[in-house]
């Protein structure tokens, strides 16, 4: 993490990462300012997206359809955030309203009646 990354988080108090090691993050700046870095606890290369945004939502929010497993297994740290009214969850198909199908249904069909 380089010095301006750090220098536009005034009010950051810890940088977890979400990899192997912290060779990336400049440690002895954020050393001086105060700042921890650690490792995150149970990182799992299968799940380095949905870690991150873990750590991001205790500053923002998310909405997410894509997940490791599919439906997300009861253990999920997703489903036990610290902030759930600023997660959203959707399996991978929310976008396909019935409406939405409705139309591709008939775009495929026409495109079969043109012969394409």
């Amino acid at each position: 993490m380089k010095i301006v990354f750090l220098d536009a988080a005034p009010s950051l108090k810890l940088i977890c990462e979400s990899a192997t090691g912290v060779n990336n993050i400049n440690l002895a700046y954020a050393a001086s300012k105060g700042i921890p870095v650690r490792n995150a606890v149970g990182y799992s290369t299968t799940s380095v997206v949905q870690s991150t945004f873990m750590h991001i939502l205790s500053i923002a929010g998310a909405a997410l359809d894509v997940f490791v497993k599919e439906p997300i297994p009861a253990d999920n740290p997703l489903l036990h955030v610290r902030y759930p009214e600023r997660l959203r969850l959707a399996p991978h198909a929310a976008w396909a309203s019935v409406q939405a199908r409705e139309r591709l249904v008939a775009q495929i069909a026409e495109n079969i009646a043109k012969g394409w």
